[in-house]
C-alpha cells in the first residue's frame, strides 16, 4: 500500500511538471543522433511534453521521429534558421501556450536520470533565478562544461572545466558567466524580459549573449551540478569544421560589439592583423574568412562549405 501511494505521487508530480516546462530541440539533419536524445527524455516521463523545430531537414530525421515518438510536436521551417531563430521560433510558440519553463536542448545529447526535474525543482524554490544549466559531460566521460566564464580582457567566452577528467572538482552549485546554450532551463518570462536569440548570429554565442542581457534583467544564472546530461558534441557541424571555425571567429566579434566596453572593442581591432596571423597559421582559413565578413557586415547564415 506503501509503494502505491510513493508511486502515485511521483506520477502526479511528473504530471504537474509536465504542465509547466517544455522541451524545445532545434533539429538539422541529426538524424544520427536524435532518436537517442528523445529516447532519454521518454524515459524521463517528458516526451509529450517535446517541440522539435526543424530546419529544413534533407536527411530522414523528421520521418524517423514521427514513426519513434509520434507524441512529440514538430514544428517544420522552409528554410535553415540556425540555432537562434530555430530556437526563436520555437520559443515563440511555446509563450503562446503560456509555458512557464522552457528547456533548450541540443539533438546531440543525453539526459541522465532525474536531471529535467532538479533543475526544474532548483528553479521552482528560486523566483530570482532564470536560467539554469546541469553539469555536461562528453561521451568520453570527462567535463564539457560546468557553466562558462567571459574573459574581461577579450570578452571571449569559455567552457569551464573543458576536458577535465576529475569531475568532483564541478559539484558545487555556482553563478557563472553564462550558461551553455548545449542544455539550458529557462524561466519564460526571461524571454519577455530580455528578448530572444540574437538571429543574426546564426549559431555559437547567441547563448552568451542571451544570458548577458538575462542578468541584466536582474535574474541569476546558476550551474546545477546534481542534473547531468552526456554531450557528443556537434552531430550537425563537426570540431573544428569550416562552419564551426567561421562562426566562431565571427561572431567573437559580433558578440563584442554588442556587448564589450569600448576598451575591449579597441583592442581587437588594434590586434586585428595578430589575429589574423595566428589563425593563418593554425590553418584555420574559415576563421580568416568569418573575421573578413563581420567587417564587411556579413552576419546570419553563410554557405561556403555546403
Amino acid at each position: 500500500m506503501e509503494y502505491l501511494l510513493v508511486f502515485s505521487l511521483k506520477i502526479r508530480t511528473i504530471i504537474m511538471l509536465n504542465e509547466k516546462v517544455s522541451i524545445l530541440i532545434v533539429n538539422w539533419n541529426n538524424k544520427d543522433v536524435i532518436l537517442e536524445c528523445l529516447e532519454s527524455i521518454e524515459k524521463e516521463g517528458y516526451i509529450s511534453s517535446t517541440y522539435v523545430v526543424d530546419c529544413a531537414s534533407k536527411d530522414k530525421s523528421v520521418k524517423m521521429i514521427k514513426e519513434e515518438y509520434p507524441q512529440v510536436k514538430i514544428l517544420r521551417l522552409k528554410e535553415d534558421l540556425g540555432y537562434g531563430g530555430g530556437n526563436n521560433h520555437g520559443i515563440l510558440y511555446l509563450l503562446k501556450k503560456k509555458m512557464e519553463y522552457i528547456f533548450i536542448l541540443n539533438p546531440d545529447t543525453v539526459i541522465r536520470k532525474g536531471a529535467i526535474d532538479k533543475l526544474l525543482d532548483y528553479m521552482e524554490k528560486r523566483e530570482n533565478v532564470g536560467i539554469t544549466g546541469p553539469k555536461i559531460l562528453s561521451d568520453d566521460g570527462t567535463i564539457w562544461s560546468a557553466g562558462g566564464i567571459i574573459d574581461k580582457k577579450r570578452f571571449s567566452g569559455g567552457l569551464i572545466g573543458i576536458a577535465d577528467r576529475v569531475l568532483t572538482h564541478y559539484d558545487e552549485v555556482s553563478e557563472p558567466g553564462f550558461i551553455s546554450g548545449t542544455a539550458m532551463m529557462v524561466r519564460a518570462s526571461v524571454f519577455e524580459k530580455a528578448g530572444l536569440f540574437g538571429k543574426d548570429f546564426f549559431m555559437y554565442y547567441e547563448d552568451v549573449d542571451l544570458c548577458l542581457r538575462v542578468k541584466e534583467k536582474g535574474f541569476k544564472l546558476v550551474y546545477v551540478p546534481q542534473a547531468v546530461i552526456i554531450h557528443k558534441e556537434s552531430s550537425s557541424y563537426g570540431r573544428n569544421s569550416p562552419a564551426q571555425q567561421y562562426y566562431m571567429a565571427r561572431n567573437h566579434l559580433f558578440f563584442i560589439q554588442r556587448n564589450a566596453p569600448f576598451s575591449v572593442r579597441f583592442r581587437e581591432t588594434f590586434r586585428l592583423a595578430k589575429t589574423l596571423t595566428e589563425h593563418l597559421k593554425k590553418g584555420e582559413f574559415f576563421a580568416v574568412l568569418g573575421i573578413l565578413d563581420f567587417y564587411q557586415g556579413r552576419l546570419g547564415r553563410r554557405d561556403y562549405w555546403r
